[in-house]
């Protein structure tokens, strides 16, 4: 490895790698920890964000998981036919998933099965209008980025995107966008869902489409009877309730298999991705019957209708990763594993919060949690400068946590097999790196 890596890539390649530091190469990787060389010697760093944002749930070369792909890779790869990999991915993600959800489609990305799951709603329904809350993130492609009203500034483009969006206000109680306080306020956030679809989308909504608990804000709602009041709306006006769990989704990492569980949301259409794959390219939709005999997906056997159609969608490698990534979590007791100890760093955080000048809130559950830094803690002036200076420091402590693309929330999401050990350098670093920055304020 050269020093000069950065010129080299950009001298190939159209764009950096995420500029979180310019010149850090990752040379190698084992459960929860990272190699990252910096130009000039090679240091082990514990991962607190999983890869880019969650997709190594099981840890990095996982014994169990790179013997499932060899053994695959050396049987069939990719093939235009069905195959009995994806034929066992897909009773596998099935037997985990919410009840009455039972048909799924593999794609490559979670982006890619948004878009699957608002054509799926367009086909069942006859409409073709969104309702999304704001602070919303569901990808990065035109249609699902048009979804989106996350404000990090990476999200701004100057070209169009989907038009047929209309935004409803988000559940982010520390920050209400409507200036009221739980539970006084009788989740008026919800209900106004409401006056949305009679009077702010464009088109007839063919259903909402929202992350149970937005990764632009780390809100989670203060109960279940939030979904509640939006899963009934969405019924009365026929519309369906599409939940884009591509962070957390399908691995456990709430210390439930799906958010939907956890909030017993009424879901009609689950979207995961990240971690399902275990950093493995891979997105699924998981529906039911009724909505695919809706659609009409296979009323002419001669000529299936179509959601959409990719060249890797069906590919047994994938499958094989999939179907091994649920099959570890499921012997080695991850989901509650991720719930315990959750749970544990959590409380840890929440007494460094007390002694702090700048934490104004922390909340999680299982392994996704996250802080919100503020200049002062009775304005909840956001700490917009925290970014950069809080993940270097960490990052020279020997941790990585995920870099802040300009928001003032430092996550926390490491893989479901992090050590205990490593729980506990996270925590402490964390708590090292908030005192730091208060005595230079």
């Amino acid at each position: 490895m050269t020093k000069d890596f950065r010129e080299q890539f950009r001298k190939y390649f159209i764009q950096d790698p995420f500029p979180y530091e310019p010149g850090l190469v990752a040379t190698g990787g084992n459960n929860d920890t990272l190699q990252i060389f910096d130009g000039q010697k090679t240091k082990s760093v514990v991962d607190a964000n999983s890869g880019c944002w969650g997709p190594i749930s099981i840890g990095y070369s996982n014994p169990y998981f790179l013997e499932a792909l060899s053994k695959q890779a050396g049987k069939l790869i990719h093939t235009v036919f069905g195959s009995q990999e994806i034929l066992e991915f897909a009773k596998k993600i099935v037997s985990v998933a919410p009840d009455g959800l039972n048909k799924v489609l593999q794609v490559t990305c979670a982006s890619h099965a948004d878009e699957v799951a608002m054509r799926l709603s367009w086909k069942a329904t006859g409409k073709w209008g969104m309702v999304v809350p704001k602070q919303g993130f569901h990808g990065h492609e035109l249609n699902v980025l048009g979804l989106s009203s996350a404000l990090w500034p990476h999200l701004k483009v100057d070209y169009p995107t989907f038009p047929h969006s209309a935004i409803m206000p988000n559940c982010y109680c520390y920050r209400c966008p409507l200036g009221l306080e739980y539970p006084s306020c009788g989740y008026k956030c919800a209900y106004l869902l409401e006056d949305v679809i009679k009077y702010g989308s464009p088109y007839p909504p063919a259903a909402l489409i929202m992350e149970p608990v937005q990764q632009a804000t780390f809100s989670f709602p203060p109960s279940n009877e939030y979904f509640k009041i939006l899963g009934r709306i969405c019924k009365d006006h026929d519309m369906y309730f599409i939940v884009d769990e591509a962070q957390y989704g399908g691995v456990g990492r709430l210390g439930e298999w799906f958010a939907s569980q956890l909030f017993e949301i009424p879901s009609d259409i689950i979207v995961v991705g990240k971690g399902i794959g275990n950093g493995v390219p891979i997105g699924v939709v998981i529906t039911s019957d009724e909505i695919v005999e809706r659609a009409g997906i296979y009323a002419d056997e001669k000529m299936c209708k179509t959601v959409i159609y990719t060249t890797h969608q069906f590919d047994p490698l994938v499958a094989a990763a999939g179907k091994a990534v649920i099959e570890y979590i499921e012997q080695n007791n991850l989901v509650s594993r991720a719930k315990q100890l959750g749970e544990y760093m959590l409380r840890e955080l929440r007494k460094i919060q007390k002694e702090s000048r700048i934490i104004g809130r922390v909340d999680g559950r299982g392994l996704y949690i996250g802080a919100e830094i503020v200049k002062d803690r009775e304005t909840k002036e956001p700490f917009l400068e925290v970014g950069d200076m809080f993940t270097s420091l960490a990052l020279s402590k020997g941790v990585f946590f995920p870099p802040m693309r300009g928001t003032y929330l430092i996550g926390i999401r490491p893989p479901l097999t992090v050590e205990k050990k490593n729980v506990d350098l996270i925590i402490n670093v964390f708590a090292e790196c908030i005192k730091e920055i208060e005595k230079k304020m």
